[in-house]
């Protein structure tokens, strides 16, 4: 695609979220059923019902109407907020467009767009790795999180995490501290900020240098799936996932089986004296998976070790990295 191609659909995808009862995942079945998303303003009623039939009839019915009775309203109102994004310094980004994360290409369920709230170079840092965990932490987790994020950015890895309380916010807020690099993907549009109190921390994100991103249309709210969903963006984006604290059934446990499914590294650290937690699944989940558990401060050699095998370890093997569980 061309540059005037490529804002041609950024700006139909602007224009058919405008639609009330057009969410997120509605509009990337049109992006993916259309060769081009703007061809949609062109459709007769036939070819659209032929085009989307994997939607519902009341779907396309909607559709057929706001796009041949209220074109002239819509392009208006994506105009508006195209330049609205511009002013905010929020990039959209489509997925064949060179500052698009390329580690998010290869799976079934890549975005098709992204907008970006920062410096979107730091997407194409080739050293990501994801901190995840519970929003109501305890402490040795907290102390956890920033052990592993000063040992990591040390070694210039860059920080994924979710911009939620807890984990993510110390993972990120310790990022930046050290002056190393950060990426928080969010459960929401773009212009909402939640919970309310990361809204200080997403502000130093994004004036560091650093990058807030999410794959929702601007203006959707927050919900549970858009949280689990997002889940996987952080395990694609990273070599590797390091759950901190989380409960058998949590939002960080779906993010360990994403590591999984998309084969990326998956481990812990465990400060050494300090026992298990109650409460705290994530040792348990990763020695049933057979992943390794590594002690800081004695074992950082054989973490790095591990992040530096091109290959994951398999079952059998993980043992070498570490001596205990």
């Amino acid at each position: 695609m061309d540059l005037d191609t490529n804002y041609r659909s950024k700006l139909t995808i602007l224009a058919l979220s405008a639609i009330r009862g057009i969410g997120y995942f509605t509009l990337r079945e049109i992006y993916d059923r259309l060769a081009r998303i703007e061809d949609i303003w062109t459709l007769d009623r036939i070819h659209l019902n032929e085009s989307l039939a994997r939607l519902s009839k009341d779907k396309v019915d909607l559709l057929f109407s706001a796009i041949h009775q209220r074109k002239s309203q819509l392009s208006e109102l994506a105009s508006e907020q195209y330049q609205k994004l511009l002013h905010q310094k929020i990039s959209f980004l489509l997925s064949n467009e060179p500052l698009f994360p390329t580690s998010l290409l290869p799976f079934k369920d890549s975005p098709k767009w992204l907008f970006v709230e920062g410096d979107p170079t730091v997407l194409r840092h080739n050293q990501m790795i994801a901190l995840v965990g519970s929003r109501e932490a305890n402490e040795q987790s907290i102390r956890a999180t920033k052990v592993l994020t000063q040992f990591l950015t040390d070694h210039r890895y860059a920080i994924v995490s979710g911009l939620a309380e807890g984990i993510d916010a110390t993972a990120h807020d310790a990022a930046i501290r050290l002056k190393g690099k950060t990426v928080a993907v969010l459960g929401h549009g773009i212009n909402h900020t939640f919970p309310a109190s990361t809204a200080g921390l997403r502000q130093r994100i994004k004036e560091t240098g650093n990058a807030v991103i999410s794959e929702f249309l601007p203006k959707e709210s927050y919900n549970r799936h858009y949280f689990l969903w997002r889940n996987r963006l952080q395990s694609a984006l990273s070599i590797a996932v390091v759950p901190i604290e989380c409960k058998a059934n949590s939002g960080t446990a779906r993010t360990i089986r994403y590591a999984i499914e998309q084969k990326r590294k998956l481990f812990t650290i465990r400060l050494k004296g300090e026992p298990q937690i109650p409460g705290n699944d994530v040792y348990d989940i990763l020695r049933d998976l057979g992943k390794p558990v590594f002690n800081f401060p004695s074992e950082e050699g054989l973490l790095l070790a591990y992040l530096a095998r091109k290959a994951l370890i398999s079952d059998s093997s993980h043992e070498e990295f570490s001596a205990t569980r």
